[in-house]
């Protein structure tokens, strides 16, 4: 399943998600068992096994789990693995609760920068590139100076960084320039030493 997805050009965050699944959780729960022995009432004990496994947080990890046990269901119906056909269907998973949005007021983004000054004065600027630009965390993380079109008040969004290492960008649309205002880019430490703008440990 893993090598079909990399042939596919999957995403390599994504496969990577689908790779620690398979080990961490489905192979320690199926993985002696043959395949084509696996019924409906295996998914719904799969559910229940997640649902107690305490390196798992919420219960969206759980149902990000069980979307890559469904995902080898049926990636091994595809190759002709006799199972039933319901097996990952009407599968009662947890609630999630809903995302929110809050939207902050210029005054509480001012705040923020400030508070991030007294922290580490580069972070201020991580606040202005999220409030002003739409930058994301890994976004912010992965900016670097040859990024920035000075003269034309641009962020070039190429790559972004997640558990220290470099990732392509989520989404394709992520891949474009944005226009940032000249006095954003004031605020941006500048360190012609470092090809990195947020450089540090935890980027």
């Amino acid at each position: 399943m893993i090598r079909r997805k990399k042939e596919r050009n999957k995403r390599q965050n994504t496969v990577n998600a689908y790779d620690g699944h398979l080990r961490k959780h489905i192979l320690p729960f199926a993985g002696s068992r043959p395949a084509a022995s696996l019924r409906r009432c295996d998914s719904t004990a799969f559910v229940d096994r997640l649902l107690n496994t305490r390196t798992l947080r919420s219960r969206r990890s759980v149902v990000q789990v069980f979307k890559t046990w469904r995902i080898l269901m049926h990636y091994m119906m595809d190759e002709d693995v006799p199972l039933p056909m319901n097996i990952v269907s009407r599968i009662e998973l947890p609630e999630i609760d809903r995302d929110y949005e809050v939207a902050l007021t210029p005054e509480q983004v001012a705040a923020a920068a400030v508070a991030m000054r007294q922290i580490e004065p580069r972070y201020e600027a991580a606040v202005w590139l999220a409030a002003c630009a739409g930058l994301r965390r890994g976004e912010v993380l992965g900016l670097k100076w040859e990024h920035i079109d000075w003269t034309g008040s641009l962020l070039s969004l190429r790559e972004q960084r997640q558990r220290g290492q470099v990732a392509p960008l989520k989404t394709r649309s992520r891949q474009r320039a944005k226009r940032g205002s000249g006095s954003l880019l004031v605020l941006m430490p500048r360190r012609v030493t470092e090809p990195a703008i947020m450089n540090g440990r935890d980027s």
